[in-house]
């Protein structure tokens, strides 16, 4: 028989939580901090390609920096068109004066499509397509690429 935790019933609960003592080495006045490679953090990440100061990672893999070339092209298109709202609204104050026709006015653009990244080196393709949905992020993934060109311009010969 068991209680309502899955501990025995007949066995008493012990809350010692210490039971264990600490490691030998253990002291609780130091905090260790662990070696970093400052090499290997991500300067800039695009979509799910992370660029360090040396090398490329992909899903696809990975490719040294050096020689490395990034395409980006934009397969977006942004329409401008008169929102739902202000058609009604000008249907319903164009019965009361004229000023309704200036709702005719209103645009509202919205922006759909990907931007592709390819990353090119020696024996190594990758192609990635990254959703976008204004113009904000179109510029910030286009300086996203330009930064991981300058850093590979960066490299030496």
């Amino acid at each position: 028989m068991t209680n309502q935790y899955g501990n025995p019933a007949n066995q008493p609960q012990n809350n010692n939580w210490q039971q264990n003592p600490p490691p030998p080495n253990y002291n609780p006045g130091i905090v260790q901090v662990p070696q970093v490679n400052l090499s290997m953090q991500p300067l800039v990440t695009i979509g799910s390609i992370n660029v360090t100061q040396n090398t490329i990672y992909t899903t696809s893999g990975t490719c040294p920096i050096s020689h490395a070339v990034f395409t980006l092209t934009d397969l977006t298109t942004t329409t401008e068109s008169i929102p739902t709202w202000a058609i009604v609204l000008m249907i319903v104050f164009i019965l009361f004066c004229l000023l309704g026709l200036l709702f005719l006015l209103v645009k509202e653009k919205k922006t759909t499509g990907y931007i592709q990244i390819t990353v090119q080196n020696q024996n190594f393709l990758h192609t990635e397509q990254i959703p976008v949905t204004s113009v904000a992020a179109i510029q910030d993934i286009n300086a996203r690429v330009n930064y991981a060109r300058s850093l590979v311009a960066a490299q030496p010969m």
